[in-house]
């Protein structure tokens, strides 16, 4: 059916955007900073956005791009977390793993011809190696 209701589309380029997402590592731990801008094309849609993320106690991170695909990975993180805490005897999932599971979700959706229009930024540390 051609066009009808059956029919699912996909975003061919990002309409609603960030742009700018720092991340330094320092001595004591990780800093992410981002501007809170986004864009609608050329319009300044809303200029008090923020694009960063708390994940867990060791773990943020920040995102550029368009805005509703981080909208749908922050939905994906904030069930995974829970799912994994509430299994995994309450231990939180290290920064590390979350960056494999983000790569992968992202790597999904590429190959399903829908991808994440999302340029991702993590920054966490590690508790039990205290490693940023």
């Amino acid at each position: 059916m051609v066009g009808g209701q059956d029919s699912k589309q996909h975003t061919v380029q990002p309409y609603v955007t960030g742009t700018s997402v720092i991340g330094l590592k320092c001595a004591d731990g990780v800093v992410l900073g981002a501007d809170t801008l986004v864009s609608y094309g050329s319009l300044a849609k809303n200029r008090k956005t923020s694009r960063l993320m708390t994940v867990s106690n060791h773990c943020s991170l920040g995102f550029s791009g368009e805005y509703s695909d981080f909208q749908e990975i922050q939905s994906t993180l904030e069930e995974l977390m829970i799912a994994e805490y509430c299994m995994a005897d309450k231990i939180p999932m290290q920064p590390r793993a979350i960056h494999q599971y983000l790569a992968r979700v992202m790597y999904e959706k590429r190959n399903k011809q829908d991808p994440l229009y999302n340029q991702i930024v993590i920054g966490g540390v590690s508790p039990a190696t205290g490693e940023g």
